[in-house]
Parts: C-alpha cells; structure tokens; sequence
C-alpha cells in the first residue's frame, strides 16, 4: 500500500470542513524523515504523473492516525475503488431497455433507461461476486455457507458512487437478484411506466392543454386550465381529470413543453433550451476574428426635457478583438444605425493597425448597407451573419457582460445588467440615483466616463 508525496503534503481538496486545509505532514518534516530513512521511498519522484510513492506501513503511528483523518483508511478506499472499476456498463442492457415497448406504446424515457442499465450492471456485479466466493469455497473444500450482508454491504458501498436505485434492504435486494436470474432485465422497469389505467389525456385533449397553457389573454394556471379542460371534456368524450399534478406532469413532459414554452417564456428562452447551437472555435491570433455589436450603454446621463431634469440612457456600438478581448472601436448614439457602425469599425481599423481575418455581426439593417456598400468586405477577407437577439451567438456578449459588471458596475450611476441577469449585484441602485439625478454625468461626460472604462477594460 502506497501513499503518493501530494497526499502527505497537501490538503485534502473534498475533505470536510473540520479537517479542510490541514495535511498529514509538512513538506520540511517529510524531507527530515526521507533523509532519516523513517519512511520508505517506494518510487522517487519523476514528474508530472509520476509522483514520489511512499510505503503507508513506514509511516510513524501518529502520521497514519492523521492520513485516515483527512484521507480515510486507505485499504478501505482501495477496495471501493476497486469495486467501483469492476462495475462493467451492460451494453446488452441498454440496448434491451432502449428498443423495449411499454404497454402504452412508448419507449422508456432516457433517464430511466440510464437508471435500468446501472441497476442491471450493478446486479451482475453482485452476482459475480457471489459467484466467485462460491468458487473459492468449493477450491478449499469449504461448505460454509455464503453471508449475504457482505454482499449488501458492497451493494450500499456503489449506491452513491458510481449510483444506483436498488433496494435497500437485504432481503428485498436478495428478491430482487434472484427475480433477475430468473426474468432478466425486464424485471427491473417499474409497472408505474407505460401503466395504460393512468392515462386520461388523449391526442385531442393533449392538445387542448397545450393551447391553454399557449393562451396569453388570458394567462392561465395549471388549476385553471384543469377547470376549463374538465368543463369541455364531456363535449368531446374526454375522462376528467381529477388532479392539478396530471396537467402539470403532463405539460412539463420534454415533447410537450417544446409546444408551449415559447409563447410563455419568449423565442429567445425557447431557444436557448432546445435550440440547436454550434461550438465556435476561438481563433489563437488577434485580428483573426472581430466581432461587432451594439448594446444599451449601461450609465445614466441627465438631459432636461421641457425645463424638467430626467434620467436617460444611450447606446454604444463596439467592434472587439475575439482572441484578446480588447474593445477596438465604438461610437455612442441613439440608435444602432450604418453611422454608428461604419464610425466603430473604422476607428477598429485605426486601433489596431490591421485588418482582421474575419467579422461576425448580426443580420441588422446597419450591416446591411454596409455589406451592400462593399464596406465590411473591403477591411475583411470573410464575413458572416448571426441571427440577431440570439446573445449565445456571438463571444461578444458574454464579454459585455463581464465588462458590465466588472468595470462599469464601478460607477454609481450604473444602470444595471439586462433583464435576464438573477444576481443583485447585476442591479441598479434606482433610490440613490434618483435622488442625485443633479450629479448625473452630462452626455459629453458620459462619453468622457464611457472612454475611460474602455481603457481600464482594455
């Protein structure tokens, strides 16, 4: 039994609280005992992956007290480990489970099908288990009989890691391995799956749901639409929905939430859940790819509008280098329009004294016109369009957000992050701006304040 130099050394990363940050030893004392030979170098240190290796059994009494303290007892560990390696995934199993047909016409779902596959590589493990302690008895003559609590035991040792929904006692454990040996993997799908007596909700009536649940004037809840589905349902030979957890299961199942869930939570949450996405590859060289887009300049400024002070907000278009993350170019205005844009990639160009490889912009009527006036593909060898409104698309907007919360936030006149952001810190001070609109910046300021954060960003 080994122990590795880290482990003596350093401390226990997923240790509880009441052991965390402490080590076995000190890598001075680990040097004065090394030199002392109290401790025996099994394996000297060669590098990454190959650290030193230290006989457990060397270790002085109070050291190993201190390793089960922070580590566990590390025979313990090795044979969990040990068993964890030898839970084989059945792939017979999984392909059983997947092509299986429930008495209601579907197949399982993916998760309990993910379920039934560890179950069953889990219970094959047991079972070889027995099986070779009942060969290891026939080879020393012994007719002991097997003790089933070790065999429990192992099963309470996997439960978390690598996981499994086996029972819990060992007589029912017991009944369940012998009904496998017997009925093979189908004795492990729950008879709740696929159960043709809890199915209310038809087609026709699935569907009603889903136009209720679609329905904006007016907004219903998940109560509400169990009302108005049981005051039809004889209308069209449809059986009464007794509780409120049927529609709701029902409308959250995967296949019908993709129904609903845009006009509830908008095309752009809808999108992000079930969209298809692609993985851009960051390029490794600046000026490889730009980015450009706007977004709401996030500084309150002060105008006057009709002799009364009030709080506004502006926009700011930017071009940003994708590998560096520096802000190249900008222009402040109203409105996201051709002006703005060309006004940003031109001081981009001026910036960084180059061209870039690649510009990625969304599909906007700005850069339209600039793309039609042969602007953009005069400064670049490619360019390409996102879908505009969809922030994934585009590294940009992740980049705004941390420029945002963590150089703009800075300012008390921060208007906060958009409307999606959950933390608090991405939320504006409304009470304290208010009452200090007098000491807003001017709009001349603002651009002042705005170039000052771009240059701490940078």
């Amino acid at each position: 039994m080994a122990v590795t130099f880290s482990e003596l050394t350093e401390p226990n990363p997923g240790a509880s609280d009441d052991v965390a940050g402490l080590s076995v030893m000190s890598v001075p004392n680990y040097d004065w005992h090394s030199r002392h030979g109290n401790i025996n170098i099994i394996r000297p240190g060669k590098g990454l992956g190959h650290p030193a290796l230290i006989e457990y059994e060397s270790l002085p009494v109070r050291f190993k007290e201190r390793f089960k303290m922070i580590w566990g007892d590390p025979y313990t560990l090795i044979k969990e480990s040990i068993m964890k390696d030898d839970v084989v995934t059945d792939r017979r199993a999984r392909e059983f489970y997947a092509e299986y047909i429930l008495p209601d016409g579907c197949h399982i779902p993916d998760e309990f099908q993910d379920e039934y596959t560890q179950n069953a590589s889990v219970i094959n493990l047991l079972i070889n288990t027995i099986k070779n302690m009942q060969a290891m008895r026939r080879m020393y003559n012994n007719s002991t009989p097997i003790d089933f609590s070790t065999i429990h035991d192992t099963s309470e040792k996997l439960r978390i890691n690598p996981g499994h929904t086996l029972p819990r006692s060992a007589a029912r454990l017991r009944a369940k391995m012998n009904e496998y040996k017997k009925e093979g993997y189908s004795c492990l799908i729950s008879g709740k799956l696929g159960n043709k007596n809890t199915v209310k909700i038809t087609e026709e009536g699935g569907t009603f749901l889903v136009m209720q649940k679609r329905r904006r004037v007016p907004v219903m809840s998940d109560k509400q639409i169990m009302i108005e589905y049981n005051r039809v349902a004889d209308n069209y030979g449809w059986k009464q929905i007794d509780s409120v957890e049927s529609v709701t299961n029902f409308l959250n199942a995967p296949e019908n939430m993709q129904r609903w869930y845009d006009a509830v939570h908008g095309e752009l949450k809808a999108f992000r859940k079930f969209g298809y996405k692609f993985k851009t590859i960051l390029p490794s060289l600046r000026d490889a790819l730009w980015y450009g887009d706007g977004t709401k300049l996030n500084l309150y400024y002060k105008a006057y509008e009709g002799g009364r002070l009030v709080m506004r907000t502006t926009q700011v278009y930017e071009v940003m280098d994708a590998f560096s993350e520096v802000l190249l170019g900008y222009h402040i205005s109203d409105t996201e329009n051709y002006t703005a844009q060309y006004n940003a990639y031109r001081m981009a160009v001026e910036t960084a004294q180059a061209r870039p490889f690649e510009i990625v912009v969304d599909n906007q009527g700005g850069h339209k016109k600039l793309d039609n006036g042969g602007f953009l593909h005069r400064i670049c060898r490619m360019q390409r369009n996102t879908a505009p409104y969809r922030p994934p698309a585009k590294t940009i907007e992740a980049a705004f957000g941390r420029f945002q919360s963590q150089v703009l936030r800075q300012d008390w006149r921060f208007t906060g992050q958009n409307i999606t952001a959950k933390s608090d810190k991405s939320r504006q001070n409304l009470e304290f701006i208010e009452a200090n609109t007098e000491n807003l910046y001017t709009l001349d300021e603002l651009k002042e304040a705005y170039a000052a954060a771009r240059d701490e960003w940078n």
